[in-house]
């Protein structure tokens, strides 16, 4: 049987001890021939040689054991799996002895059940774990991320219409105080010099500009300048009316008699009669043509309206 690698027995054997040399021997080694002097063949039969004196060879002072058979192999047929299977199956037993010790130790100096000295048992903490906060956005385009893990709101808004921002102009503003429409004319007053001005410069370059077209256009922004000049002209001028009644009612006050407050209607009439009064004879007869075609376009819109699908007009009114 070839000569294997000795692994090391996994039961501790009787320690092998060298055979002390002596002096003869000595002085008889030093006189033999060296390994160099030697050929290869001789120097393997003395290392075999020795290695037989270790196997048989012991101590004088200590016991030596008698070879008995052994029904077992050797370990040099032992294969390394084998090996490996046994160690575990040692450490799986080790562990499994420890952890019995252990537990027998903590039953032994365990308390008693319900006696005095023994410290409460901390329970689980309710309490859910702090989560961490959701990862930021990478820009303020991308859209919101929402964690999936976080449950849904019993409140859900579903068709209800979102809240839009409302503009706020804090000239009307209700800290501000009452609007002043009288303070505010004045203040933009200068504005009235402005449209006068750009309605002056209108007119020029209408009477310079050549283009049809080009003449159109220009004459429609004068009317729709014109038309909102007029406009806040007949404000101005009822509010003025209004003004003049508010004063002499004051002074009637003043006096001690009763105030007199004028209905929409007779302020709506007043500030006509009014208008007409400050007018010439000519503008009063184009003013009275506007309303009476104005009067005439509705009269006939209301006549359309009650006009039957085949023609005929519809009667018991």
């Amino acid at each position: 049987m070839p000569l294997g690698k000795r692994k090391p027995a996994s039961a501790p054997a009787a320690r092998r001890v060298r055979p002390r040399k002596e002096p003869e021997y000595a002085q008889s080694d030093s006189d033999a021939p060296s390994e160099e002097q030697l050929g290869p063949s001789d120097a393997g039969s003395d290392e075999e040689a020795e290695e037989e004196e270790e196997e048989v060879d012991y101590d004088s002072d200590a016991e030596i054991p008698t070879a008995e058979p052994s029904a077992t192999p050797s370990l040099a047929a032992v294969s390394f799996g084998d090996l490996a299977k046994a160690q575990a199956a040692l450490d799986k037993l080790k562990r499994k002895e420890k952890r019995q010790a252990e537990r027998a130790a903590a039953r032994n100096t365990a308390p008693a059940f319900g006696s005095a000295g023994a410290p409460p048992t901390k329970r689980p903490s309710s309490a859910p774990a702090q989560r961490a906060p959701p990862a930021k956005r990478s820009s303020k385009h991308a859209p919101q991320e929402m964690s999936s893990k976080r449950p849904v709101p019993r409140k859900r808004d579903f068709g209800e219409p979102a809240q839009k921002a409302v503009a706020r102009d804090p000239r009307f503003d209700p800290l501000a105080g009452e609007v002043n429409e009288r303070l505010i004319r004045k203040a933009y007053g200068f504005l009235n010099e402005y449209r006068a001005s750009e309605i002056a410069e209108l007119k020029t370059r209408i009477r310079k500009c050549k283009s049809d077209e080009e003449k159109e256009r220009l004459k429609r922004e004068l009317l729709v300048l014109e038309s909102k000049r007029r406009t806040q002209e007949r404000k101005d001028h009822a509010q003025d009316v209004i003004d003049e009644h508010k004063r002499k009612e004051k002074e009637l006050v003043a006096q001690g008699k009763t105030p007199f407050y004028l209905k929409k209607a007779e302020l709506k009439k007043k500030v006509l009669v009014d208008r007409f009064e400050n007018m010439s004879k000519r503008d009063v007869d184009k003013a009275i043509m506007r309303k009476r075609k104005k009067v005439a376009g509705k009269e006939k819109k209301e006549l359309a309206s009650m006009e039957r699908v085949d023609g005929s007009m519809r009667r018991g009114w």
